[in-house]
């Protein structure tokens, strides 16, 4: 299963939308200066990060309900490329979140990231995707 069945579930819950940011941009600018210009600016902007903080699926769903319900009202989840992310990106993070304590590839991270967004949505409605 890829991101596309996670993101046409949560979907139907919430509006999603799954930004890729190009290695290197047509002037000349590195993939750190397209990351930094392509943060939105009114999200709570999540860093995922193996050094950040750890939750468990219930914790994170209790998270991402208070963030969705709260002003601004919306999620961005920032996952590296190859070379991670550089210092400017991650001082701009909110909250920092690690996956796992494991280094994952940033398509793994993405895969894993969005089953644990719907998880956290089917969690929050009590629906039974989630088996405690």
């Amino acid at each position: 299963m890829g991101i596309d069945l996670y993101v046409k579930r949560i979907g139907h819950f919430v509006q999603v939308e799954v930004r890729e940011v190009k290695e290197a941009s047509k002037r000349g600018r590195g993939p750190y200066d397209c990351m930094e210009r392509s943060l939105p600016p009114r999200a709570f902007k999540v860093i995922l990060d193996e050094g950040g903080q750890e939750m468990d699926s219930l914790s994170f769903s209790k998270f991402l309900t208070q963030r969705l319900n709260s002003p601004p009202n919306h999620v961005a989840f920032i996952i590296g490329g190859p070379s991670g992310l550089n210092q400017r990106v991650l001082t701009q993070g909110d909250l920092t979140l690690s996956l796992s304590r494991m280094t994952l590839t940033h398509e793994m991270a993405r895969v894993f990231l969005v089953e644990q967004v719907y998880r956290a949505i089917t969690i929050e409605r009590g629906l039974p995707y989630h088996h405690q």
